[in-house]
């Protein structure tokens, strides 16, 4: 069992996306280590954040409306494009899906991989 749980572990540190988890307030629990690529932090710099506190505040405004209908109907999503600050300021453009919702103590893990970036915050 260790060697099967150390197995995934290495599988999912090594992919290329950023695999991550929320619990019911929307706070990460987990962060893969692609944070560190995509938002310039550190797993231990974004975990107890929401996805809220990496995003303009206009985007954050957007989020909000869209993924508050996706949690109050419990359903996955995908392809869901939103930005947020890198620690350096400039902007990443994700898309991100839920690959499972559920009641357990981690209610939502999704994935977000990059599909653009911009210098210095530029939109």
């Amino acid at each position: 069992m260790r060697a099967e749980l150390a197995r995934l572990r290495e599988m999912l540190e090594q992919n290329s996306d950023w695999i991550w988890e929320v619990d019911a307030q929307g706070r990460y629990t987990y962060a893969s280590r692609q944070c560190i690529a995509l938002l310039g932090r550190e797993p231990e710099e974004v975990l107890g954040c929401t996805p809220f506190d990496f995003m303009p505040p206009d985007e954050a405004e957007r989020i909000g409306r869209i993924f508050g209908a996706i949690a109050a109907e419990r359903r996955p999503f995908a392809q869901l494009l939103n930005r947020n600050l890198r620690k350096d300021g400039s902007l990443v453009v994700l898309e991100t899906r839920a690959c499972r919702y559920s009641t357990g103590t981690a209610p939502c893990s999704a994935i977000a991989a990059s599909i653009a970036t911009s210098p210095s915050g530029s939109r």
